[in-house]
This record gives C-alpha cells, structure tokens and sequence, in this order.
C-alpha cells in the first residue's frame, strides 16, 4: 500500500510535465520545405535564429517569427525575400534564381573595369583590371600635365622671338624653340601612347567578360578558362574539352 500511495504523485507529476512539454512543441514547431531551380543553392536565414542550409530542405524546429532569406549559388544572380513562419502553419518556399551572363559582365566593366570580373566571382581579375586601369589612368594624367608644361614652354619661347628685335639673340632663341618643339612634341607622343595603353586596357577588360566568362553552357568560350594570382602576378589560361565518354 505505501509504495501504491507514493507512485501516484509521482505519475500525475510526470504527466503533467509531459503534457506541458507536448503543448509547447504543438505551439512552437513550424515545417518549412525550401526548394529551388536550380537545386544546390546555399540558402541563409536571419531572424529570431539563424540558419544556412542547402536546397532540396525539409525544415522542422521552432522557427517562428519573420526571417530574411537570401539564396545564392556560383554562377548565379543572388536572391532574396522576407517571410513570417508561424507556428502550427507549415510553409514553403519555391526559390527561382536566374544565371549571370557574359553580356552582363561585359556591361559592368564597360562603366567600371574589374566590376564584371567581381560580378563573375573572378576576384583575381577583378583586383588586376580595376589597379592596373587606375595606374594607367594616372599615368596618362601626368603625361598629360607633362605636355601641357612642355607646350607652355614653347609657346613662351615663340612669344620671346616675336619679341626679339636682335640677330643674336633670335638665333639663340631660335635654337631653343627648336628644343623646346622637340621636347613638347616627344611630350605629346608619350601622352597619346599613355591613353592608347589605357583605352586598349579598359578595351581588354571588356572583352575579357566574353571569352572568359564561366558559365555551365557548353561552347568554345565555356570550354576557356583564366586566372591571375594577385600575389605572383602570374596569368594562366586553361583550354578543356570534353570527351563524352
């Protein structure tokens, strides 16, 4: 009888604690099916929890709340939206991420060189053509202030043999306007070779968006592949075919 009378207690305490336990994960679970086209995407919520996860997914935890999902895949323009899961409300999410394309790519590094290679997920390329246009753009401004201070020069001096009323003094003038012709000329060359370099540069940019745009098409441009290592400044173009074996 003493062991009847003490068990009871103790079996009306346990059920009540699993009819607490049962009710709360009634309230708070929420199932969350997440899929996509394509299938692969790396898919991160933010919100009361946080959560990454890969498509196909089933989800069941206490997810309740509004979450921002953002979904993003190589190759592929990045997605996102908001939803509110509520418990007892399974939910699903159908995910549709469209491909980057090379005429993209080339658009960008069009108003930004580099800006298509970063867009492609080629950091390399990205860094080597957004620098180097800096560099060669800097270069050609101060070609360009070069010639300017070149040409003054001999303008000063053409000003100074209009001016001179001696035969001395216009034949050394004379000589120093030839050299100073010379100089402003040689000035205006490196200037035009400074913005040819940098147009054919920023050209290149462009270009390199077409040829070299990774992509899961097939074709002779998917089949090319290049990479430039910041640190070593070494290029490397990679050509594969496939054998369909």
């Amino acid at each position: 009888m003493h062991m009847k009378r003490s068990a009871a207690p103790i079996a009306i305490v346990l059920g009540m604690l699993f009819g607490l336990a049962w009710g709360q994960d009634d309230s708070a679970q929420v199932t969350l099916r997440i899929s996509s086209t394509p299938p692969g995407v790396t898919v991160n919520m933010d919100g009361p929890f946080q959560l990454t996860t890969t498509t196909p997914t089933d989800i069941t935890q206490p997810l309740a709340g509004r979450y921002r999902v953002t979904a993003e895949k190589f190759g592929y323009e990045s997605w996102e939206t908001y939803i509110t899961l509520t418990p007892d409300q399974p939910a699903s999410l159908k995910i549709k991420l469209s491909p980057k394309t090379r005429h993209k790519a080339a658009l960008r590094s069009v108003l930004i060189p580099g800006w298509g290679q970063f867009y492609s997920e080629r950091k390399g390329w990205g860094y080597f053509f957004a620098v180097g246009t800096a560099t060669l753009a800097a270069g050609f401004i101060l070609a360009d202030l070069h010639y300017s201070t070149q040409y003054d020069q001999f303008v000063d001096v053409r000003n100074e043999l209009d001016r001179a009323t001696t035969v001395m003094e216009k034949t050394n003038l004379k000589q120093k306007l030839d050299d100073e012709q010379r100089e402003a000329y040689d000035a205006e060359n490196l200037r035009n070779a400074s913005l040819g370099i940098a147009i054919g540069f920023w050209a290149f940019n462009v270009v390199d968006n077409i040829f070299f745009f990774p992509s899961a098409e097939s074709g002779v441009f998917e089949r090319l592949s290049s990479n430039y290592d910041v640190r070593t400044g070494q290029v490397k173009l990679t050509y594969s075919q496939s054998l369909g074996l």
